[in-house]
């Protein structure tokens, strides 16, 4: 499918009709979605097609999903650094419903990706990780409606195979950075990129809509500056916030 919208787009040269063809046809190409209607999501979707190009889509991105080598390394090692209430300034605000802990991880992780990221490249993380947390929240409302179902009705029920946070740490860890070149020949250190990049994918969906909260104080609020940090006043501000969603 991303070969068959692409060549058009690409092949157009600015013919009006081409372009419109491709950008308003309402039904997709029936040799690329299937026509095995055991496969069909509502009759409508071949899930599996179009989760494959979305992910091709990804990986074609320069500089990734992320858009900065810098920022990925920066994820790494908020990912390794290891918060303990005991050292966080318990005069700061947190975001409610977490610890002071795990509100600085919060914070640090949205101040990194708001100080390396241009302002397309933030609406494409939110866009991305917001739609894989959304995605694993109701995966795991619908495994537990299906577990309370099975409950009541005393049968059995194969639960495996559902989307889980590890598969969607396999399947973005490596579109993160968009580099899939060898580093120097060295299989070690490929593997080792490989897994940190599992690890910060499964941080930042874990967390995410704690980070989209605190984006969404500081975008109201106003954005932390100097080394002050978020003024105190804030976290009232927040607890409304917090309130209204």
């Amino acid at each position: 499918m991303y070969d068959h919208y692409a060549s058009q787009v690409l092949s157009a040269e600015r013919e009006k009709d081409k372009i419109d063809m491709t950008m308003r046809a309402s039904n997709l190409p029936s040799d690329s979605v299937g026509s095995d209607r055991d496969y069909l999501f509502n009759g409508r979707f071949h899930v599996h097609s179009v989760a494959c190009v979305f992910k091709q889509f990804l990986s074609g991105l320069p500089g990734g999903i992320l858009g900065s080598v810098e920022l990925f390394r920066v994820l790494v090692d908020i990912y390794e650094h290891r918060f303990y209430d005991s050292e966080v300034d318990t005069s700061e605000c947190r975001l409610a419903g977490f610890s002071s802990a795990a509100s600085t991880r919060i914070k640090v992780i949205a101040l990194a990706i708001l100080a390396l990221t241009s302002e397309m490249q933030l609406e494409l993380i939110c866009a991305v990780f917001g739609l894989s947390a959304l995605l694993l929240h109701e995966t795991e409302r619908n495994i537990e409606l299906q577990k309370q179902a099975q409950r009541i009705n005393s049968g059995s029920s194969c639960l495996s195979g559902f989307l889980d946070l590890d598969r969607l740490g396999r399947v973005f860890g490596p579109l993160l950075t968009g580099s899939s070149e060898s580093v120097n020949n060295d299989t070690f250190a490929d593997i080792e990129r490989e897994i940190q990049g599992e690890r910060v994918t499964m941080m930042l969906i874990e967390n995410w809509r704690g980070v989209s909260r605190q984006l969404k104080v500081w975008e109201v609020f106003g954005f932390p500056t100097g080394a002050g940090g978020v003024p105190a006043t804030v976290c009232e501000e927040n607890a409304l916030v917090e309130g209204d969603s």
